[in-house]
């Protein structure tokens, strides 16, 4: 682990059990003034690679929810570095929803995440986060393996020569046959 990363990743561990303890604790106190709470105006965007994973509007503990979602990219940069991408899964304990990379938690989904008016529940959400966070995280190891896109674009040009090559042989083919079919004809 290099000198930036440790602290980041530090720092990505300590707030998501933080944000997790705190909605534990939490769980039907939201409301209540308690350590969850959702204001209208606030909500953050979970976006990784140009890929948008889910919206944050819970404020766990001190974080608001664009902490959160620093927090959730700093961790999936760590994890993208380290070659962690998969599965991506979620597990739901006491009302909250954590959605995981390879055995980590990455960040979580409170109750007061949810936008209740457009008839969002958890479960929905959760599956749609898993769902979207798989797809960005094999788009952004795409993108930090060029070898793999080198290896791809030289399949893709074989495969073209062969095609190339294959109707070469068959005009080749043709001219012969009409040649030997009618031995005056030029073609």
């Amino acid at each position: 682990m290099s000198v930036f990363t440790a602290p980041r990743s530090i720092l990505a561990a300590l707030l998501i059990l933080w944000s997790a303890a705190g909605a534990l604790s939490q769980t039907g106190a939201e409301g209540q003034g308690g350590l969850t709470e959702a204001l209208p105006s606030e909500q953050s965007l979970l976006a990784y690679a140009n890929r948008p994973i889910t919206i944050l509007r819970a404020r766990v503990l001190a974080n608001r929810p664009a902490q959160r979602v620093a927090a959730a990219i700093a961790h999936l940069d760590q994890l993208v570095d380290n070659n962690q991408t998969s599965p991506v899964t979620s597990r739901v304990e006491k009302g909250v929803a954590f959605i995981r990379v390879a055995d980590r938690d990455v960040f979580t989904l409170v109750p007061a995440d949810l936008d209740v008016l457009a008839g969002e529940t958890l479960d929905q959400k959760r599956a749609e986060a898993v769902e979207r966070l798989s797809r960005a995280l094999a788009e952004a190891v795409e993108l930090h393996t060029p070898g793999r896109l080198f290896r791809a674009i030289s399949r893709a040009l074989a495969a073209t020569a062969a095609f190339a090559l294959v109707l070469f042989l068959i005009r080749r083919l043709y001219y012969r046959i009409t040649r030997y079919l009618n031995p005056g004809y030029r073609v």
